[in-house]
């Protein structure tokens, strides 16, 4: 396994934090990744929906919010997967980013399960770091 991803949670900013929420919440939208509110809050670290809702109001409203190290962890393995996706595609077809997340692969690793399908069933940090080595692997 490689090194974790955020050497230091306090390195991490207030900034960094909504900005992770924001934009996990954008990916999740029917148009991208079509992940739920409850499938984001479990992707999240097994958070209820009324306690990502509250971290997404708090977001949109500038205010502080905390994370603990392990959901700092996933949000920035998450944008490790998606920069591979994007890697991976071709530069006129960005649209299969977002296809790819959610279409089934027969690949040994995720064995005719989607990427999306994959890390809910599995929901580990390992897992995350699994599916971000394999993308990064085929570029």
């Amino acid at each position: 396994m490689d090194k974790p991803t955020v050497s230091l949670v306090s390195d991490v900013t207030q900034e960094h934090l909504i900005t992770g929420i924001l934009w996990i919440t954008k990916m999740g939208s029917p148009e991208r990744w079509n992940l739920t509110a409850e499938e984001i809050a479990a992707l999240l670290g097994g958070f209820t929906v009324d306690t990502y809702q509250e971290m997404l109001c708090r977001a949109e409203g500038g205010l502080p919010i905390t994370m603990t190290p392990d959901t700092v962890e996933r949000l920035s393995l998450f944008l490790g997967i998606w920069k591979a996706l994007q890697l991976l595609v071709p530069h006129e077809r960005p649209d299969l980013a977002f296809a790819w997340f959610n279409k089934t692969n027969s690949s040994p690793i995720l064995q005719n399960r989607s990427i999306k399908h994959y890390l809910l069933e599995n929901n580990t940090l390992e897992s995350f770091y699994t599916v971000r080595d394999y993308l990064n692997s085929n570029r």
